[in-house]
C-alpha cells in the first residue's frame, strides 16, 4: 500500500499593492441596478404614464350626447334643406318624351278664299313617322306640316280620324335621322 505524502505548501506569490476595495454608495448601486433593467423599467415606467395620458384624454372630451328623436328629425330635416329638390315626375316623363313632341301647323281654306292657320302638337308613336294628334287641329285642313324637336319640317297626310275622341293619326313622310 502507498502512502499518502503531504506535499509542502508552494511558495506564496508576493500580493501586489491593491487597495482595499472601495464602498459603493447607494447611488452607484442604483445606477448599476438601473443600466441592468434599462427595458424593464423603460416598460415599468410607461405603461402607467401611457395609461395617465388616455385617462387625461378621456378626462377631456365632452360627454357623450344622448339624441332624442326629434333630434334625429331635425337633423333629417336640415340636410333635406340643403339637398336640391328632385324633379317632378311629371318633368322627367317631359324629358323623356320632349325628342318625340311636334309641332303641328294646318293650312285651313275657308269658304271665302282666305286661308287660316291652325296650331297644335302631336306626338310621335314610331320610328316610320306616325304621328298622333288632336283632330280639331287639321280638320277641313289642305295643307299639313309638322315641326320636329330638332328643327327639320315635313308635310304630313292624314291617315285616320276618331271624331268621338277627337283623335287624328297622320303620317310624315321625312323624319330626322335621331328619331
Amino acid at each position: 500500500m502507498r502512502q499518502n505524502k503531504v506535499f509542502p505548501p508552494l511558495p506564496s506569490r508576493p500580493q501586489p499593492n491593491v487597495p482595499p476595495p472601495r464602498q459603493v454608495s447607494r447611488r452607484d448601486r442604483l445606477s448599476n441596478l438601473a443600466n441592468r433593467f434599462r427595458s424593464v423599467l423603460l416598460v415599468v415606467i410607461s405603461v402607467p404614464v401611457t395609461l395617465a395620458l388616455v385617462y387625461a384624454y378621456d378626462l377631456s372630451k365632452p360627454p357623450a350626447q344622448h339624441l332624442t328623436q326629434r333630434d334625429i328629425d331635425a337633423a333629417v330635416e336640415r340636410t333635406l334643406e340643403t339637398i336640391p329638390p328632385k324633379p317632378s315626375v311629371a318633368s322627367q316623363a317631359y324629358e323623356v318624351i320632349r325628342p318625340s313632341v311636334v309641332a303641328v301647323q294646318a293650312l285651313i281654306k275657308q269658304a271665302d278664299g282666305t286661308t287660316d292657320g291652325s296650331l297644335g302638337t302631336g306626338v310621335i308613336v314610331d320610328q316610320d313617322g306616325v304621328i298622333v294628334t288632336s283632330l280639331h287641329i287639321i280638320a277641313d285642313a289642305e295643307e299639313i306640316r309638322v315641326i320636329f324637336a330638332d328643327g327639320s319640317e315635313s308635310e304630313a297626310a292624314v291617315l285616320g280620324t276618331e271624331p268621338e275622341n277627337d283623335l287624328a293619326v297622320l303620317h310624315a313622310p321625312v323624319i330626322p335621322d335621331d328619331l
